[in-house]
This record gives structure tokens, C-alpha cells and sequence, in this order.
């Protein structure tokens, strides 16, 4: 039995909640995906991937010191997240040129900026160095 039908006349009542911002029925394959989504980000203990992207930063951080790439990133992993930020004047001209070379990086208010997260891995670093290299002249 589904009730009685709405008056349509008479102006529809407002659900309390966030619901109110729905029409009709939820999209039950997004509902599944972020269930089965949900469950494996469960099965990472807490903190992994805080660990692991800070470890990328970090080996990142030394790389660019020992070819003398200035960064404006703290070194200590305490005090930085997930990206390190290198200033330079062409920052959109390296981040171009980076693209090309199959490494993603942001540019903006002169910065290149390059963000890990639990997908990355130690053998990004590589082709991260090779195209800021390839990017900035020496």
C-alpha cells in the first residue's frame, strides 16, 4: 500500500534534512560504488597513506635539493601535506612543459606545485625529476 496521494494544489512540506536538495530516487550504482569504496578505504589502516605520501615528499624534498631546485617547502613532514611547491618565474612554462613530458603538476601565483596521495609511488619521483630537469634551465 502506498498511502494517499499528495494534494498538488496545496504547496509540497520541505524534508527537514538534506534530503530536500533530491528528486526522485537515488542513483543506486553510485550508492554501490562508494559502499565497495568505503569498505577498502576501511581495510587501509589509519594513517598509511598519511605516511606514505609524506615519505614522497619528503625523498621528493632531497632530490630537489641535491640538484640545487630551490623549494618553498618545509622539509620537516610536520609542518607540509601532501604537495611540495617549487617558486619560479616561468612556473607556467615548466608546468607545460612537464604535461608534455606525462607528469601532472599546478601552476598558479608562480609556483609549481606537486601533489602525491596513496595511488603515488617511489618510482614517480624519477620521471617528476626528469621533467623538472627537462623544465628549468640550469
Amino acid at each position: 500500500m502506498t498511502g494517499p496521494r499528495p494534494d498538488y494544489a496545496a504547496p509540497l512540506p520541505l524534508r527537514p534534512d538534506a534530503g530536500r536538495f533530491t528528486r526522485g530516487n537515488p542513483c543506486h550504482a553510485g550508492v554501490y560504488a562508494l559502499h565497495a569504496a568505503l569498505n577498502f578505504l576501511e581495510s587501509i589502516p589509519r594513517g598509511a597513506v598519511q605516511l606514505h605520501v609524506q615519505g614522497l615528499t619528503v625523498e621528493l624534498l632531497a632530490r630537489l635539493r641535491a640538484a640545487g631546485i630551490p623549494s618553498m617547502t618545509p622539509p620537516d613532514p610536520a609542518h607540509h601535506g601532501a604537495s611540495v611547491a617549487i617558486a619560479h618565474d616561468r612556473a607556467s612554462a615548466i608546468v607545460e612543459a612537464m604535461a608534455a613530458r606525462g607528469v601532472l603538476a599546478w601552476n598558479g601565483r608562480g609556483r609549481v606545485r606537486i601533489s602525491f596521495h596513496g595511488y603515488n609511488d617511489q618510482t614517480e619521483l624519477d620521471r617528476v625529476m626528469d621533467a623538472l630537469r627537462a623544465a628549468i634551465p640550469a
